[in-house]
């Protein structure tokens, strides 16, 4: 059995009928000396159809009323073409009968017991709902086996069939008679705990130690993908040697420490089409001061990914802003604004490349994925999709890539271009990588008209938008 298991701490707000009487109140009380004891014959839900489960509709991850007996948690992660994902199940078990828990943003309801009909200690999970179907065909009981390590975190163990459309698995989960959470404790060992003004906090490599009333401890590691778990106060606007970061897990809190710097990149530019030294020291989340040559001015900046390469794309600010640049339009005009920011050496290199996304369909538009098609005859294989120029002004070269909308190959043409205003010009081609569709550079649309907002269309278009 395994001593770490990543666990999200369930919250859960119930609304159930009438017959079902319940308290609001935010904290789970601990369990009696008394054994709660359930079996199907004295259950209160025992009787109820997987539709009628349906009733309680699709609850909120708040605290439930009534207090929970056991627990059962476990997670998922999957591996098949390509999908890598992690999910995570938690059912609670509790005191009126009920059995509510989700998995991948689905609700799960049901009972349970932990007696069979002849009074005998047995352990039944009853699942009969999860989201909006029937759960396992009608095949509704999962038996909880005991777990005969007295020193394990866990009690029992059991599995849960879950039907993800095109396939079948097995989610173990294992469980334990509830126990309120006595003490967290926080690792940053192994964790980022110095940040540059403007980075999210990466909880990755942070471990938390979970100490519940009854002694009984487990550590989760996993916390990027940990509901229960919040991460608070975390101020990437302000520089500062210590900056507090509370870590709270249902109703207890713990905190650890972060470094937030505010960091000065140097390196080259272009002012006037000449080479200018550059200093960009960063201010905030989303402002910069800037030198370039003889100019100083402050200003914003926007991150974005380009052809895997982190650029801070600098922008002048708007209306809505509480600063002007302090230099003029046109001194501004000439500046090179995009910039990959080395945060280990502090380098700002300038970045060439700028991306424009030929759209499906525009308002005004026909929802015709044909009609800003970058083929000029519809492909063997059907038309095509995530389509994109990226023009590097400093080679004078544009790359072309899109997909066919069927397929999986890609096709990416490397050419030759000339501008004409805001229109570019496909002169010749450099390069070409196509699929099985065989696509050739004179089958192309060969001008394209780049607009202020990032996106582009064919030449050939009558503009019917606005």
């Amino acid at each position: 059995m395994k001593k770490k298991l990543s666990i999200i701490g369930l919250s859960l707000l119930l609304a159930l009928s009438a017959a079902v009487a319940l308290c609001a109140c935010d904290k789970t009380p601990a369990n009696t000396a008394t054994e709660v004891i359930y079996s199907e014959d004295t259950n209160p839900y025992a009787d109820f159809t997987w539709q009628q489960f349906g009733s309680f509709g699709n609850l909120t991850l708040n605290e439930v009323s009534s207090p929970i007996v056991y627990q059962f948690e476990g997670s998922y992660s999957e591996a098949y073409q390509g999908d890598y994902s992690r999910e995570y199940l938690y059912l609670n078990c509790y005191e009126d009968g009920l059995l509510y828990g989700t998995l991948s943003n689905q609700n799960i309801y049901g009972y349970w017991t932990n007696r069979d009909r002849r009074g005998r200690e047995q352990f039944v999970l009853h699942i009969l709902r999860h989201g909006n179907s029937e759960y396992n065909n009608g095949d509704y009981d999962m038996l909880a086996e005991k777990i005969e390590d007295e020193g394990d975190y866990y009690e029992y163990s059991s599995s849960f069939v879950w039907n993800r459309g095109w396939g079948i698995r097995s989610v173990l989960i294992f469980g334990y008679r509830y126990s309120p959470v006595k003490s967290i404790e926080v690792d940053t060992t192994d964790a980022k705990t110095e940040y540059l003004l403007g980075e999210n906090l990466d909880t990755e490599g942070i471990k938390l130690t979970i100490t519940r009333e009854n002694g009984k401890s487990t550590q989760l590691d996993n916390l990027t993908s940990l509901n229960g778990v919040r991460f608070l106060g975390f101020d990437n606007n302000v520089a500062t040697d210590e900056s507090k970061i509370i870590v709270r897990y249902r109703d207890r809190v713990t905190s650890f420490n972060v470094k937030v710097i505010a960091p000065e990149y140097n390196g080259k530019g272009k002012y006037d089409g000449q080479d200018v030294d550059v200093k960009i020291k960063v201010t905030s989340a989303s402002e910069c001061e800037v030198t370039f040559g003889d100019n100083t001015t402050k200003c914003k900046y926007v991150k974005r990914t380009v052809m895997g390469t982190s650029v801070s794309e600098l922008v002048a600010p708007t209306e809505d802003d509480d600063f002007t640049l302090d230099v003029t339009e046109e001194v501004w005009a000439k500046f090179h604004k995009s910039y990959a920011l080395n945060g280990e050496t502090f380098a700002a290199e300038p970045f060439y490349v700028k991306v424009y996304e030929i759209p499906t369909y525009k308002d005004g538009v026909p929802n015709d994925r044909a009609t800003f098609e970058v083929v000029k005859t519809n492909p063997p294989g059907g038309n095509t999709e995530q389509r994109f120029l990226y023009v590097d002004e400093e080679k004078q070269q544009c790359m072309l890539t899109y997909k066919y909308w069927n397929g999986g190959n890609t096709d990416t043409f490397t050419m030759k271009y000339e501008m004409d205003g805001n229109k570019i010009i496909f002169t010749e081609c450099i390069d070409a990588n196509v699929g099985g569709n065989n696509t050739k550079f004179e089958n192309l649309y060969h001008e394209f008209i780049l607009e202020e907002d990032g996106e582009a269309y064919g030449a050939h278009l009558e503009k019917t938008w606005e």
